[in-house]
């Protein structure tokens, strides 16, 4: 744009130079009145019948005195009726004007029995740029944000505005310039505030100095059951707890204010609300998916019916939950949020029977358990020093006193599809050490079998998909870096790809996010991510939303 300005300071010098002036045919002692008006022309363009206004009642005729270089008129003389004139030329470029910018000249009219009337000319050489639009039309559906893409793809300027939107889109910006072979990307966010379930379809118009044309973008938007979800929506409250069921296809999430639990069907992108009374604090999924176990922020765990979508049954302990696992014939196993040296229950979420292990652990030890595995795999958080726990089911459900300690820093814990691995946030690999039937077990060091991040950021979460031997890991950094997902061999540990994680716009403010929750599906073709927008400063704005992401 340096051209631009270049012209702008040096208009009057363009005027002067480049003008065309009949004038000698007048005598120029007559009044000159200036037009508050300003015409504005492209280039390469006919403009017929251009209208310019005097004064309402001037019926007479006019002569085009002085004109800038780059207007070229059918006609330099014509009559004015009840103030109006109706201009007819061709714009041209003459050598002052063969870069791109704006250039600004003066248009003189003679009119007989007035005077001189001058009006300024604003003369943009944009060239003659050709526009692509991707995609053509916006398919939000239940999503909370799209976007697309305005390319220049010729050179020249390509000036563009968006234009009759319908009031339930924000758009990140609505008019601007796009330089030779450049593009924008425009964000559409859409407010479902007050509307009523159903199916909206509408339009908004692209204009540009695209041969002038104007572009009509189709919208189709739904509007769903409130607090549902679905790919790039907002999720209302704070999330407390996910999982994810690769067999059902189906992820549970759990949040507060709202208390809710949210059931996810990813074969469809739909999604089903089940009001809670109380917080939820932690959620499992029954072996079969579907029944799920709820942890709340008070001493009670409930059975919930996914299949009917409601809570079947609930128990009072005499723990706080912290973490909870669905276990075989309706026992679950629950770890205590408080109390430092404490103990895991076996509940039965069907008799309401509740057995205190005599196992000592500490408080919130997260467990995680793999279908058809009998035992839990545990960590501790509130420890300086960490530790794994492997706690043993017996045949009658119950965990009792069977237990291997593997002392070693963990930042978290995951399994592998088949239970057999543990992958720890530190980035390395363990093998799932033994235990023994008949006694505890202590071991006091415990060497890793790979290391696929040497040095990770803080891991979120650590999903491995068995179908495509992936392993993604969400990492996120406590500086400007944006959070991302990398992708990693789950065989070799060799680093495939990173997958920036993408932020959420609120209020056309766009806030980094990191992925807390993190899954796949059993195909591997797509990950589901929920994500939290970034603390900075210790501060956050506690912005959650879900996200889905087609992979290779």
């Amino acid at each position: 744009m340096g051209n631009a300005i270049k012209t702008v300071i040096f208009s009057f010098i363009l005027v002067v130079l480049f003008s065309c002036d009949n004038s000698f045919l007048y005598k120029n002692n007559d009044v000159i009145y200036n037009l508050n008006d300003t015409i504005k022309i492209l280039n390469d363009r006919t403009y017929s019948d251009l209208e310019v206004s005097l004064y309402p009642g001037v019926n007479t005729k006019y002569t085009i005195i002085q004109f800038p270089g780059w207007m070229v008129f059918s006609s330099y003389e014509g009559k004015i009726i009840d103030g109006k004139i109706l201009l007819n030329f061709r714009t041209q470029n003459i050598p002052v004007t063969t870069d791109y910018g704006f250039y600004l000249g003066i248009l003189q009219l003679q009119v007989d029995g007035y005077g001189i009337f001058q009006i300024r000319v604003f003369y943009w050489n944009a060239g003659n740029p050709e526009m692509e639009i991707t995609p053509r039309s916006l398919e939000i559906g239940k999503k909370q944000e799209v976007s697309f893409t305005i390319k220049n793809t010729t050179d020249g300027l390509l000036f563009w505005e968006l234009t009759d939107f319908p009031e339930w889109l924000s758009l990140s910006s609505t008019r601007g310039m796009v330089s030779s072979n450049g593009s924008v990307t425009i964000f559409v966010t859409v407010n479902r505030e007050g509307m009523d379930p159903g199916i909206y379809q509408d339009s908004f118009l692209i204009k540009s100095n695209y041969r002038d044309s104007v572009i009509k973008v189709p919208v189709n938007m739904e509007v769903s059951e409130a607090g549902a979800v679905a790919a790039g929506v907002i999720i209302e409250g704070e999330v407390t707890d996910a999982e994810y069921r690769k067999s059902t296809n189906t992820l549970l999430i759990c949040t507060k204010q709202p208390n809710r639990l949210i059931v996810y069907n990813a074969n469809d992108d739909t999604s089903q609300i089940i009001s809670l009374d109380k917080s939820p604090a932690c959620v499992s999924f029954s072996p079969d998916g579907k029944h799920a176990a709820v942890g709340y922020n008070l001493a009670e765990v409930s059975k919930v019916d996914l299949v009917n979508m409601q809570i079947e049954n609930s128990v009072e302990i005499d723990i706080i939950p912290f973490d909870i696992v669905y276990g075989e014939n309706d026992w679950c196993y629950v770890t205590p949020y408080v109390d430092q040296w404490t103990n895991l229950r076996n509940v039965n979420l069907s008799s309401g029977e509740t057995i205190k292990s005599e196992i000592d652990i500490y408080e919130r030890t997260k467990i995680i358990k793999q279908p058809g595995k009998d035992f839990l795999v545990g960590t501790c958080f509130s420890l300086s020093w960490e530790k794994i726990y492997i706690f043993k089911i017996n045949s009658n459900n119950i965990i009792n006193d069977t237990i291997v300690e593997v002392h070693m820093p963990t930042k978290g814990i995951w399994l592998s599809e088949d239970g057999d691995k543990v992958y720890c946030g530190t980035g390395k690999v363990y093998r799932i050490p033994d235990y023994d039937d008949l006694k505890l077990t202590m071991v006091t060091s415990y060497s890793p079998i790979a290391i696929f991040d040497e040095y990770p950021g803080a891991v979120n979460w650590i999903e491995q998909n068995g179908t495509t031997d992936r392993l993604y890991v969400s990492e996120s950094y406590y500086d400007i870096t944006p959070s991302v997902i990398k992708v990693f061999n789950a065989s070799n540990y060799n680093l495939i790809k990173e997958i920036p994680v993408t932020g959420t716009l609120v209020d056309q403010t766009l806030y980094p996010n990191e992925a807390i929750y993190l899954f796949s599906d059993k195909e591997g073709m797509r990950i589901f991510m929920i994500k939290k927008d970034k603390e900075e400063f210790g501060q956050t704005n506690n912005i959650w939303s879900f996200d889905v992401i087609d992979v290779e």
